[in-house]
């Protein structure tokens, strides 16, 4: 980073903060980022997983629901046993093709 880009944070630092954490967050994901991309796009192209959505946000989606049930549960609002039930329904409506 830039000393022009560390001053311009100053007063955005919270903003800047979020930006920041998001970029390592894909970093750090990037290969399971691809693995699902590639996953949704072969379910879409074979008419398994709905396409009035771009792959690319069905994949962000898709992590930042799990990392919700994750925080859900540390903070005690999702019981253990809750968890999986509730992801495989989350994902299935997320996914799923609307039906005609």
């Amino acid at each position: 980073m830039t000393a022009q880009e560390v001053s311009a944070s100053q007063g955005h630092g919270h903003q800047f903060e979020r930006v920041l954490a998001t970029e390592r967050i894909r970093e750090h994901h990037d290969k399971p980022l691809r693995r699902v991309e590639r996953l949704i796009v072969r379910g879409q192209r074979e008419g398994g997983f709905r396409t009035d959505l771009p792959p690319a946000w069905l994949v962000t989606t898709f992590f930042s629901i799990i990392h919700s049930a994750a925080q859900e549960r540390e903070a005690g609002r999702l019981a253990p046993d809750e968890v999986e039930p509730v992801l495989v329904k989350t994902m299935l409506s997320l996914l799923t093709p609307a039906r005609p």
